[in-house]
């Protein structure tokens, strides 16, 4: 079961209080803010952070991530779902797309998965 959602650091700041707006219910954490991995974390280590906490991540870096992902599954761990989203969508559909994920999703339905933004 999804627990909430971590924004990657490298979206504009302002998106978790435009998000919440929308969502207002989420579990939305944002790296480099309070209750979340420090600022700088690298992947391998978001990935364990998003398996112990049951959170998906939201993120831009497809290139590295599925490496990393790749490497995450071949040592026996899990993750609920990785998202890629660009900076330029629209924060309600992104919302929007949250919303589904968190509350309308099928147990497992993202696991151990890169999804892009909007489905």
């Amino acid at each position: 079961m999804i627990r909430g959602v971590l924004l990657d650091e490298h979206y504009p700041g302002w998106w978790p209080k435009a998000v919440l707006r929308h969502f207002p219910g989420l579990d939305l954490r944002m790296v480099g803010r309070l209750n979340a991995p420090a600022s700088g974390t690298k992947d391998p280590q978001l990935l364990q952070w998003i398996e112990s906490e049951a959170f998906v991540i939201v993120t831009e870096d497809r290139k590295t991530m599925v490496g990393h992902l790749h490497d995450h599954l071949r040592a026996g761990r899990h993750v609920e779902g990785i998202f890629i989203a660009v900076k330029k969508l629209n924060v309600r559909v992104l919302a929007g797309d949250l919303q589904l994920i968190v509350e309308a999703s099928f147990e497992g339905e993202f696991r151990d998965q890169i999804v892009d933004l909007p489905i």
